[in-house]
């Protein structure tokens, strides 16, 4: 009895402890997140790109603009992914959103000399996505 509470007490522990990764998420600070790599950002507009047409070639019309914020904790991971004005499906919205998620290279926001959670707006502009 007493090994099953404490199994479940360490489980509710962990859960607990995932959920608190990111208690307060900058919006402005000292010095924004940024790709690690170059392969990185090719990977991010590669991914996006991918989506983008994969629904395009569905029927649904082409976004010529879009905005993707960003929600990066302070390893440098990518945990929610938000879309201003979305111009893009709820289906793709989910497709882009599991591509993006649990991304993880990116350098972490600083703020008064910590690394914080913040949100990184990228804005995607094209004017034909082919």
């Amino acid at each position: 009895m007493k090994s099953v509470l404490l199994s479940c007490f360490i489980l509710f522990s962990g859960i607990a402890a995932k959920a608190q990764v990111c208690d307060t998420v900058y919006r402005a600070v000292q010095y924004p997140a940024s790709y690690a790599n170059d392969s990185l950002q090719q990977y991010i507009f590669h991914s996006i790109t991918e989506v983008i047409t994969q629904c395009q070639s569905e029927g649904e019309e082409p976004a010529t603009k879009l905005y993707l914020e960003l929600t990066i904790d302070y390893t440098g991971t990518v945990v929610d992914v938000h879309f201003r004005k979305p111009a893009l499906s709820q289906r793709c919205q989910a497709m882009l959103r599991n591509k993006l998620i649990g991304i993880k290279g990116w350098k972490p926001a600083r703020h008064n000399d910590q690394e914080v959670c913040s949100m990184l707006l990228i804005p995607v502009n094209c004017i034909k996505w082919q």
